[in-house]
Formats: C-alpha cells, sequence, structure tokens
C-alpha cells in the first residue's frame, strides 16, 4: 500500500514550512506576472506606435500561454517528474520576460509575453500538484487556500510595484525584474524541491486523447472542474466588464472605481483564508457547500440590484463580495477534489482544470466584448449565469459520482 504523502517515505525531502513558500512564490509569480506591467502598458502602447488594440491583447495571450502550457507541463510532470519540470518552466518563462525586456517592437513583446506565460503555466499546474502530492488528499485544499491567499496579496501589491519600477528605471526594467525572479525560481526549483520518487518517471505510457477523454469522462472529475471553470469565467466576465459600467456608463472616477475595487479585491482573500483554516477540519463537500450558499446570496444580489437598475457601486461591489468570498472558501477544495478523482494522472488532471479554468475565462471575456452597455444587466446576466451554472453543475454531477 503506498503512503498518503511522501513525507512518510523514507527520502529526504524540503521542510514543509520551506516547500510552503516555494509553493507561494509558484502560485504567485503568474498572477504577479500579469498585474506587474498594467501601470506600464500606456507607455509601452505608445512606444510601439500606440496600437492600443495590440497592447490590450497582451493580456488575452498571457491568458492563452497559460492555458496551452498547462496542457505541455500537466503531462510531462507525470513522466519526467515535478522538478524538471518545473526548471524547464521556469526557464522558459525567464527567456519570455527577457524577450519583452528586449523586444523592439509590439509583434517581438507579444511573442515575448506569450513565451512568458507559458513558461508560468507549469507554476501554476505543478503547484496543485506538488500540494497533493506532499500534503496528501486531506491537507491539499488547506494548503491551496493558504498559498492563494498570500498569492493574492502579493498580485494585489505587483501594480504598486510595476509602478515604482517603472518611475525610476522604465518599463523595460518591470520586464527585466521579472527575468530575475525566473531565473531565481527555477534554481529554488533546482535545489528545494527535491521530491525523491517524483523525480522520477511516474508513468511510462505517454499521453494520448484516450488518456484525457478517460479523465474528462468522470463525474467525479466534471463536478469539481466543472465548478472552478465556471466560477473562473464568473469573475473575468465581472473583471472585464465592470470599469465600463462603473466608470464609462455610470460617471464615476477612476479613483471611487479603485477605492470600491480594493473592497472586492481583498474578498476573495478573506474566502482563501477561510479555506487555509477549515478546509482540513470540514473537509471539501462541507467547504463547497458553504461557498455555494455565499456564491448563490451573493449573485441573486447583483441581479437583483441590476434589474432595478441601481446605478451606484453599492449595486455592484457588496454582492460580488459575498460571491467571491464563496468562491475563495471554495476554490481550493474543488482543486483538490479534480485531482483527488485522477490520482493516478495528477499532472493530467492538473493540466485539464487549468485549461478549463482559462477556457471558460477567454469564453466570457469574449462574450463580455460584444455586450451592449446601456445598463450593468448584460454583464451581471453573464457573470450570475456561469456562477449559478456552477453550483448547478456540481451538485448535479454529484448525483451521479455518488455510489
Amino acid at each position: 500500500m503506498l503512503p498518503a504523502t511522501i513525507f512518510e517515505m523514507d527520502m529526504k525531502v524540503p521542510s514543509q514550512r520551506l516547500l510552503l513558500t516555494i509553493l507561494v512564490f509558484l502560485t504567485a509569480l503568474p498572477l504577479v506576472s500579469i498585474n506587474i506591467f498594467l501601470p506600464s502598458m500606456p507607455t509601452i502602447i505608445d512606444e510601439f506606435g500606440g496600437n492600443v488594440a495590440a497592447g490590450v491583447s497582451t493580456v488575452s495571450i498571457y491568458l492563452a500561454g497559460v492555458g496551452i502550457g498547462q496542457l505541455f507541463y500537466g503531462p510531462i510532470s507525470d513522466v519526467y517528474g515535478r522538478k524538471i519540470s518545473l526548471v524547464a518552466g521556469m526557464s522558459v518563462f525567464a527567456v519570455g520576460s527577457l524577450i519583452c525586456t528586449l523586444a523592439g517592437s509590439i509583434e517581438l513583446f507579444l511573442l515575448g509575453r506569450f513565451v512568458q506565460s507559458f513558461g508560468a503555466a507549469s507554476a501554476i499546474v505543478i503547484a496543485r500538484i506538488l500540494a497533493r502530492d506532499v500534503y496528501g488528499s486531506a491537507r491539499a485544499a488547506s494548503i491551496l487556500g493558504y498559498t492563494l491567499t498570500a498569492a493574492t496579496v502579493a498580485a494585489g501589491l505587483s501594480p504598486f510595484a510595476g509602478g515604482a519600477l517603472d518611475g525610476m528605471v522604465g518599463w523595460r526594467g518591470v520586464f527585466a525584474t521579472l527575468v530575475v525572479a525566473g531565473v531565481l525560481m527555477a534554481v529554488v526549483c533546482l535545489i528545494g524541491v527535491r521530491d525523491g520518487i517524483l523525480n522520477r518517471p511516474l508513468v511510462r505510457d505517454r499521453v494520448n486523447f484516450a488518456t484525457v477523454f478517460a479523465i474528462t469522462r468522470r463525474p467525479s472529475f466534471l463536478m469539481y472542474a466543472l465548478f472552478s471553470a465556471c466560477l473562473f469565467g464568473s469573475w473575468q466576465a465581472f473583471l472585464a466588464g465592470v470599469s465600463i459600467v462603473v466608470i464609462g456608463l455610470w460617471g464615476y472616477s477612476q479613483s471611487e472605481f479603485s477605492a470600491w475595487w480594493l473592497v472586492v479585491s481583498l474578498s476573495y482573500m478573506v474566502g482563501t483564508m477561510i479555506a487555509g483554516r477549515y478546509s482540513t477540519i470540514y473537509g471539501k463537500l462541507a467547504m463547497i457547500g458553504v461557498g455555494s450558499i455565499l456564491i448563490v446570496a451573493g449573485a441573486s444580489m447583483l441581479l437583483a440590484m441590476a434589474l432595478f437598475d441601481f446605478r451606484h457601486p453599492l449595486g455592484l461591489f457588496p454582492p460580488m463580495s459575498i460571491l467571491l468570498i464563496g468562491f475563495g472558501a471554495a476554490e481550493p477544495s474543488a482543486a483538490a477534489g479534480a485531482l483527488e478523482a485522477s490520482p493516478d494522472r495528477l499532472g493530467v488532471a492538473s493540466a485539464i482544470l487549468g485549461t478549463m479554468q482559462v477556457g471558460f475565462s477567454i469564453l466570457a471575456i469574449s462574450v463580455v466584448a460584444y455586450l451592449p452597455f446601456h445598463t450593468a444587466l448584460p454583464l451581471v446576466s453573464v457573470s450570475v449565469g456561469m456562477a449559478l451554472a456552477a453550483v448547478a453543475l456540481h451538485y448535479a454531477l454529484r448525483k451521479v459520482a455518488s455510489p
């Protein structure tokens, strides 16, 4: 019988504190990379000829690279081990950041962003796997909750750091900093992720469509993966259109919008803190149950405010904050549950989960991009619809998955 976690094996492993620190940095790096250059975006657009559409597309290109990258790194981590996959991914991240730093055209800059995000995908997909590998199924949701809390704080502070760096050394200095971060993370993973048996091939056969199909047809996987992916889509839909509604349609200032935005940003962090504290005590299904109650409550309030055309930030941000607390409380359990449904193919399962999250996010953003913004209702309908679909699909599939 295999041991529940690698701490039960007779092998040298990094301390739990060191490994948890590595997981935090792995989880934070992709999020920081998205946000840290946002204050520099107008400067980058101006320097490369004022192509606003190309500048804005850096976000969608980054998401695409993350989605494709997870499909790559997840399966190879099953075959070649977690450490080598992480070191390779962080090296690719550093190379992509270097391309951005030296870019002389918007096309080369966009190429660099794709390469950067392709490398960053290794951190996203393998951090989830390591949490499951090392801490076992029972503690994985709690560990993911704590790492997401720290990563959310880092992501929230990164635009301030990016703005300060831009002011001191210019936007290229921001990406040069990411080059250094990528190199350091590659070295840290090479030295610190001594996962013993996990460095040897875990499976001998290569991944094919049959493997992917076998995982995606399992109700025990889908009930968690669809829950997570739909909620990511709900959040990204809101994110894509809320500034258009509040600033462009309702006429509030950027400073007023930023103040309300801080409330929403902190809400998800509160949820992940709850997950970190209570997931081990109450279990995955209980945490998803509590999260679902908050999600439905927040979504219902959000929809009601939109139907009455309540044109005040109070009609958007507090209800979304309730929804995000529920999301943050339930998401680590959903991620851990999806991996637990495929213990023989953790890398592939994590890759599919991440790609579904990105895919649903891109779908939601694409729908919002074509909406008429005469009221907040179209935006809210997409966000609420995906949130309620997450809860409905989870409980429907739970009945199928139950023996």
